[in-house]
């Protein structure tokens, strides 16, 4: 087998080196950015209980307002929005919530069916104004005060994940981002090949770091040790990470059934109100005639009149149906509309989805956890995992170590290629003067591309570039080339 001479290296070794190089410089202060940032989103409901204490907190009192009433004060100090969704107090020191948003537009107009303005679908989006920007509005249910207002996308902790996930610059930022998770997958493949002991030595330079050597080999071993303990939680990271993507998220989403609003099965517009006149007797006569069975599971419970059923009718409904604080309750669209009810947990198993007649309070369609498809079910563990949020402060604790693990290597990485470079010049190790691809680079190159398609198109870029447009330019090659 041809060798480098210098070098002793394999063509496979010399080429998984020098692939390994340009996804380091395609991806290096990403991953310090995702590394700082993913780090801090982990804690954002413990910093937003603290940071948001006065909005989300009340003294108790007697007797809380009712909810229509908390809903008029709110639409008061916003005239110019109409009502998307209210949240009940959580309990007897919680505010109450109303989120508000663009006025719904008139019947036969497009809207989304939560009655917020059509999404853009640009790739270079523009920032919505502050007309068509929900907005949170937080009220002391006992004496209808108004604690504070938010505008969602300008939560500190919004802000970080926008920048996590699409670096502030909408979906042209997704894609950056999908396309550096697959040059980092990409690294993580090729470093476990360029890692792995090649002397029978598994310990020092493996699985220590050897502290006291030369200020090269520190360096090697902080940026290879660190690897080789946090791999699995990258990789994991990487999978999970996948649903927020633009391409590869799109066709996860397509095989879980899921959207941004919920399970396809579970949409509000999938379900239907039927007016009062429409039936034969009084609500009371109408409930008796449905079976007993309805009651073990789904609590139906009529008005004391006819007539639109209130917010604290629709809570009461959700919560002897076992919905779990807090939840979100979204008016009817329309006079056919049902109210809808969400949970809004932190564990993705307690998710709920509940649809009551807005006149009679029937149950119309009800959706939970266990009635997602497995897809759909992988993907909200993943996403919950992610986030750190699914088992409490041990996930926080392996999502830092994730973080730290790749900060570390990522720094060590930068420090290792400043002391090898050649003055002047990139430093990328030199390519074999075979033409033929190695098989590894091949079937490396062709996964990442079907895992991640965005990344394929790179990577067929920098091929075409690497091997039949660098050769051509001699000064170009040995600018970038040690």
């Amino acid at each position: 087998m041809e060798k480098n001479v210098r070098t002793g290296k394999t063509p496979l070794y010399v080429a998984m080196w020098r692939w390994h190089f340009y996804a380091g410089v395609v991806v290096l202060p990403l991953m310090l950015l995702l590394s700082v940032t993913g780090m801090i989103y982990l804690f954002k409901a413990e910093f937003e209980e603290w940071w948001y204490r006065d909005l989300l907190t009340v003294q108790p009192g007697t007797h809380r307002m009712p909810a229509e009433r908390l809903v008029e004060i709110a639409r008061a100090a916003h005239p110019d929005k109409s009502v998307m969704g209210y949240s009940p107090a959580a309990n007897a020191q919680a505010s109450a919530r109303v989120l508000l948003g663009p006025k719904r537009k008139p019947a036969g107009e497009h809207a989304d069916h939560d009655g917020a303005a059509p999404r853009k679908t640009t790739v270079f989006n523009t920032p919505p104004s502050a007309f068509e920007r929900p907005v949170e509005v937080y009220l002391d249910p006992y004496r209808g005060t108004v604690l504070g207002t938010l505008y969602p996308e300008d939560r500190p902790m919004q802000v970080v994940r926008n920048l996590h996930g699409k670096l502030l610059a909408g979906t042209t930022g997704e894609l950056i981002v999908e396309t550096a998770s697959g040059w980092m997958a990409m690294l993580l493949v090729s470093g476990i090949y360029l890692w792995w002991p090649r002397t029978g030595n598994w310990v020092w330079g493996t699985l220590l770091p050897r502290l006291s050597d030369k200020r090269r080999t520190f360096w090697k071993d902080m940026h290879a040790v660190p690897a080789f303990y946090t791999t699995v939680l990258l990789v994991f990271i990487l999978a999970t990470g996948l649903p927020w993507t633009v391409v590869a998220g799109g066709a996860i989403k397509l095989a879980s059934g899921s959207s941004r609003e919920g399970p396809a099965e579970a949409r509000a517009d999938r379900f239907h109100s039927q007016p009062i006149a429409s039936h034969s007797g009084s609500v009371q006569d109408w409930f008796a005639s449905f079976p007993e069975a309805l009651g073990t599971r789904l609590r139906s419970i009529p008005p004391a009149k006819p007539g639109q059923l209130s917010l604290e009718h629709v809570a009461v409904i959700a919560e002897a149906n076992g919905l779990p604080h807090p939840f979100q309750i979204a008016s009817p669209r329309g006079p056919q509309g049902v109210y809808s009810v969400r949970t809004l947990p932190r564990d993705p198993r307690q998710t709920m989805f509940l649809h009551v007649d807005q006149y009679s309070g029937e149950i119309r369609g009800s959706f939970a956890f266990d009635s997602m498809n497995p897809v759909a079910k992988t993907v909200s563990m993943g996403i919950a995992l992610h986030e750190g949020r699914l088992f409490g402060f041990w996930n926080q604790m392996l999502g830092v170590l994730a973080c730290l693990g790749t900060f570390t290597l990522s720094i060590a990485a930068g420090v290792m290629w400043w002391q090898r470079r050649p003055e002047g010049r990139l430093g990328a190790p030199r390519m074999m003067r075979s033409f033929q691809l190695p098989r590894g680079i091949v079937a490396l190159s062709a996964g990442m591309s079907v895992i991640f398609p965005v990344t394929g198109l790179s990577l067929l870029s920098v091929l075409v570039f690497d091997r039949w447009i660098l050769p051509r330019f001699p000064r170009l090659r040995w600018v970038l080339a040690e």
